[in-house]
Parts: C-alpha cells; sequence; structure tokens
C-alpha cells in the first residue's frame, strides 16, 4: 500500500499492527512516515499514545511514548512534549538506550525553545546515555563547547577532559590546554600538554608537546624533577636530540651548565 501511494490505508494498516503490538519499532517507524506524510502529526502522536498501555515491558511502552511525544514536537507542541519527556525520562525499568534517545528529543526541544540551560542538561543526559561512541562524543563535544563560549570554564575543562579517549580527544586536549593557560594554571597545562601527545600521531607534534611540557615544569612550576622526568619520557620515545638536550641544559644551575651539557654532547655522540 505504501508502495501505490495509499497513504491512508498505509497507516490504517500500520494501526492495526500497533494495535496488536506498539513495541514494534520497526512498525513505529513506518507509521510515524505515514503520519508526516498525511500532515497528521498530533492525531498521530495520539494514537501512540492511546496504544502505548498495550506494550507488554517498561522499556517497550517508554519507546512507545517517546515516539508520540516526538510527534509532538513537531506539531508544535514543544511544551506538552517536554513536559511528555521530562516524565518519561524518570520512569522505571528503562534502558540507558532508551534514555539516550529521549535525551536526544529533550535536545530539540531545548533548541525549540532557544532555552541554554535545558540544552545543557539534555546534553549532559546524553552523553550519560547515549550508547553509541559517536553520538555520545558529538553530545560531548557540543556541551564543551557551549560552555567555552559561556565562558563557564570549570564546565567546558570537565566537559572537554571527558572527551580525551574520543574521536574528538586531540581537539578536546588542546582545548583543555587553552583553558589551563589562560587560568595560569600550568599544572593544568603540563597535564594537557601530555595528554594531548599522548594521542598525537604526528611525531614532530608530539615531540613538541612533550618539550612544552617540560618546559611549563621547569619554568613556570620550578618543579626540576618532574620536568626532569618529563624530559627523560622524551628520549625514551626519540632519544637524545638537540631540542631535548638544550632544553634540560637550561634546567642546570649555574657553575654546572657546561659540565652536564659536555657530558651529555659525549653521551650521544653529537659534534
Amino acid at each position: 500500500k505504501v508502495n501505490r501511494g495509499d497513504g491512508r490505508g498505509a497507516r490504517e494498516a500500520l494501526e492495526g499492527s500497533l494495535a496488536i503490538e506498539p513495541a514494534d519499532d520497526a512498525v513505529r517507524a513506518l507509521y510515524k512516515d505515514a503520519v508526516r506524510a498525511e500532515g497528521i502529526l498530533a492525531d498521530g502522536a495520539k494514537y501512540l499514545a492511546k496504544v502505548s498501555t498495550a506494550a507488554k515491558e517498561p522499556d517497550g511502552k517508554a519507546r512507545v511514548s517517546l515516539d508520540a511525544a516526538e510527534l509532538l514536537r513537531e506539531a508544535g507542541e514543544v511544551r506538552r512534549a517536554k513536559q511528555n519527556l521530562t516524565s518519561l525520562f524518570g520512569a522505571d525499568a528503562i534502558s540507558d538506550d532508551t534514555k539516550g534517545k529521549i535525551a536526544w528529543q529533550l535536545v530539540l526541544v531545548a533548541e525549540a525553545e532557544n532555552d541554554g540551560a535545558a540544552l545543557a542538561d539534555a546534553l549532559a543526559k546524553v552523553f550519560t546515555f547515549e550508547t553509541d561512541p559517536e553520538r555520545r562524543a558529538e553530545a560531548g563535544l557540543r556541551a564543551a563547547e557551549m560552555a567555552f563560549a559561556e565562558g563557564d570554564f570549570d564546565r567546558a575543562a570537565d566537559a572537554f577532559s571527558k572527551l580525551e579517549s574520543s574521536a574528538h580527544g586531540v581537539y578536546a586536549m588542546a582545548k583543555l590546554a587553552e583553558i589551563a593557560e589562560g587560568r595560569e594554571d600550568w599544572l593544568g597545562l603540563a597535564d594537557a600538554y601530555g595528554r594531548r601527545a599522548a594521542l598525537t600521531a604526528e611525531v614532530e607534534d608530539k615531540k613538541a608537546l612533550l618539550l612544552a611540557r617540560g618546559s611549563v615544569l621547569a619554568e613556570r612550576l620550578q618543579d626540576a624533577p618532574k620536568a626532569a622526568a618529563a624530559y627523560g619520557e622524551y628520549v625514551d620515545a626519540f632519544g637524545a636530540d638537540r631540542g631535548v638536550l638544550d632544553a634540560i641544559l637550561a634546567m642546570a644551575p649555574p657553575g654546572e651548565e657546561r659540565l652536564k651539557y659536555g657530558l651529555l654532547r659525549i653521551s650521544v655522540a653529537i659534534p
């Protein structure tokens, strides 16, 4: 019936199926498309709310109610959709996957209402419950960028930090370093350089980041043992080249510079 263009007939057939098994996700997806095509979003939402009570499991019932709320939002009844979604999110016995989908609908509601606080809250819910790693990271990045743009650097730093293991990890660590430098949080800056270096594939970038971390520890924090350990990691990874030797020389106390540098040059046979 769908292929023959009989939209109403297709919808009525789908309603018959949903009356028996409303928790069938594939049938509901077709049903939503059918009511969109007919332009009867509010009626479709009403029907889904009606048949949701026939769902056998709490999670199935929640997914039916979620689709009803989605159609309400698309029909322009954003406030009702928000109320239903908020109530639904707090219901018992709902899977993380369903909670993640509810949270995405709350994101769309917050955008429709231009409510920044609600959007931040909804994105945090998505990050907590979304089961798809890419979509989870997408929500986390949006939340972090929002907080950064608003000048809420505590929230931004926390959000960027949580993205370390995602596909946005290198960028997130760069933003974390930017926040730390702006705050003159030198220990945080050194940490961000190290974390970014661990994620960076480009050798020259990795070298520069490790040297920068050592420089912050030596010059900003004047913590020679930690700086030496940082430079030691560089040497373990890349050998004792001119860049790291010059960095180590800069740490040497007056009077010992020539001796230390001379010994280093001999040990690695730098001409």
